[in-house]
């Protein structure tokens, strides 16, 4: 990789990597807030109302940012283009979802829809004027200013949702926060962008934008139907009140995973595009990718499963006990998410989106096979352990497809991920024996000491027996943790 694009990459993964760490924070501490604000049945239904909404969403942006950050020739036409289209269709699929949400009522059984869906509808029109600033910022690997404006949203939606929800908002608490932290981040992409439509219409790059978009399209149809029809199912057949445990496990046992995928697919996508001709150094990169997410999501999805079961009940007792068994299974599949998340970035940079949608699409098919005998006999669990085999089996699809385009052998991606997993392991079992051993109780000073002793463990042998992570400890870990004297 050459240095002016590595620096650029790792100027990139430290922007989005710092947001998104203060992102995940901001996510994790508002979800255990409104959990003890709101009932599982009102998240319940904030949880369907995102559901619906966001399908609407899909439509509406086609694939167009992505083949706009792919796009190599005639940029400027292309993001004048896709600027004029993306308003019209929003604010088009904005009226159909106003006239359907009535009948989307009726179906989930549920009146308070309609309202909810009507209101929340408008994040479609407000984000479509944002997209394309915002993508063009990506390309240009500029992500300390393509981070901010996400940032700041979280933020207003944090504090908003939860005084809000504090004096007495309900579900509504969440969405006003939502589209007050929409606005906020148009604003904010506005500012931060260099780039001004010039409000020219060209229709010969309707045509190349398309011939990209349309597979990105389909794999993101597809892949937001295999990560929401589960929603939809356990909405419609086992009420809003499961429903709001259900979503509630699945995303914190996903914290970790979605924020370690966007940046990823945020990041590299782009890196990836300008080494696409360079396989060698394709295949580098993207091992070097996929041990870093390794290094951070392994240990991180180990204390979910062993811990974070017991902060719930230290929090809220009862209240949320249904959804620790759910958590720790989604914890398995968001660790598989975040370890194929690479993959989609080498299918969109060599120009092969189509790959994607295929691996999706057989995915899909197998969980709308299964998907209501799971829910029938199983319940919550079974929807949990049916995504998770569906997981693994698109993560293989996925590997088997990458090493068709560029170099690498199934050893040299077993040894990528084999010091985390060790080390990982270890930690868990030290950590499980000092617990049990020693009969520390569930409170949350034991707790913090358990998950302190974890990561600690586990950098022991990752910093001692990998060279890069050695280095770094060394030459810029150490350094600030120890005065100049005792260097």
């Amino acid at each position: 990789m050459p240095d002016t694009l590595k620096q650029r990459a790792v100027s990139g993964v430290f922007w989005v990597g710092v947001t998104g760490a203060i992102s995940r924070v901001l996510s994790f501490g508002t979800m255990l807030v409104l959990a003890k604000l709101l009932t599982p049945e009102e998240l319940g239904l904030v949880a369907l109302g995102w559901l619906v909404t966001s399908s609407t969403g899909l439509f509406r942006e086609m694939g167009l940012n992505r083949a706009l950050i792919y796009q190599k020739e005639n940029v400027t036409e292309a993001a004048d283009t896709a600027f004029y289209l993306l308003p019209i269709i929003s604010v088009v699929l904005y009226g159909i979802l106003f006239l359907a949400a009535p009948l989307l009522a009726e179906f989930f059984r549920e009146s308070a829809i309609t309202q909810l869906v009507r209101i929340l509808g408008l994040t479609l029109v407000i984000q479509s004027f944002g997209e394309i600033p915002a993508a063009l910022l990506e390309k240009d690997i500029k992500f300390k200013r393509a981070s901010l404006p996400d940032t700041l949203n979280l933020s207003i939606y944090s504090i908003g949702s939860v005084i809000l929800a504090w004096y007495g908002f309900s579900y509504w608490s969440i969405v006003i926060a939502q589209l007050v932290g929409e606005l906020v981040r148009l604003a904010a992409v506005w500012i931060l962008s260099p780039w001004r439509p010039s409000f020219r219409f060209h229709r010969s790059a309707v045509q190349n934008l398309f011939a990209y978009s349309k597979y990105v399209f389909g794999a993101t149809i597809v892949n937001f139907g295999i990560r929401n029809i589960d929603d939809a199912a356990i909405g419609r057949m086992l009420g809003m009140q499961v429903l709001g445990i259900y979503t509630t496990a699945y995303r914190l046992a996903n914290l970790p995973a979605t924020n370690i995928t966007n940046v990823i697919a945020r990041v590299m996508m782009p890196v990836f595009t300008q080494l696409s001709h360079r396989t060698d150094e394709l295949s580098h990169a993207f091992l070097k990718t996929l041990k870093h997410t390794a290094s951070v999501n392994i240990p991180v999805s180990l204390l979910i499963v062993m811990l974070t079961g017991d902060f719930l009940t230290t929090i809220y007792q009862d209240k949320w006990a249904d959804a620790i068994a759910p958590l720790r299974i989604l914890c398995i599949f968001g660790l598989l998410r975040a370890l194929g998340s690479g993959t989609g970035s080498v299918f969109l940079a060599t120009g092969r989106p189509a790959i994607s949608m295929k691996i999706a699409g057989g995915q899909f098919v197998c969980m709308l096979a299964f998907l209501y005998p799971a829910i029938h006999f199983w319940g919550v669990t079974g929807v949990c352990w049916l995504f998770t085999f569906g997981a693994v089996g698109s993560l293989l699809a996925s590997y088997v497809a990458v090493r068709r385009i560029i170099p690498f052998t199934w050893s040299s991606l077993w040894k990528t991920v084999a010091l985390p997993i060790a080390s990982a392991s270890l930690a868990g079992v030290i950590v499980w024996t000092v617990r049990y051993w020693w009969e520390l109780t569930q409170g949350l000073p034991e707790l913090a000491l358990l998950a302190s002793l974890l990561f600690i463990i586990y950098l022991i042998p990752l910093v001692n027996f990998d060279p890069e992570y050695r280095e770094l400890w060394r030459t810029r870990v150490l350094p600030k943790l120890l005065p100049s004297s005792l260097r």
